[in-house]
């Protein structure tokens, strides 16, 4: 695909590819976006919870994977919410954050 003079961004010099979807499809990604998010922080809270029960699991693999249920609980309960929530708006995390910046100033 050959870039022209349009698609480039004048501050950052990169090329910005515009995706455009349908209103199925963002309702469609938005669902799974939240049966990802729920199903991920059960799953992982279920394996804290293992962890907290069974005080047996104290080599260094386990408490990696305990460090990784934990992320994954944070990740799904704080970053999986807004962006759904923004997919189910059908606006995008990089517009919300320029209109936000633009209004600091």
């Amino acid at each position: 695909m050959a870039w022209t003079e349009d698609d480039v961004n004048t501050t950052s010099g990169y090329p910005e590819v515009q995706a455009t979807l349908s209103q199925e499809e963002y309702i469609g990604f938005g669902v799974y976006l939240v049966i990802t998010g729920v199903f991920g922080g059960v799953g992982n809270t279920l394996v804290v919870v293992m962890f907290v029960v069974d005080k047996q699991l104290t080599s260094s693999v386990d408490l990696l994977l305990l460090n990784l249920a934990i992320a994954d609980v944070a990740m799904c309960g704080c970053c999986f919410p807004f962006v759904s929530a923004s997919t189910f708006a059908q606006v995008s995390w990089r517009e919300r954050s320029l209109k936000s910046e633009c209004f600091n100033e």
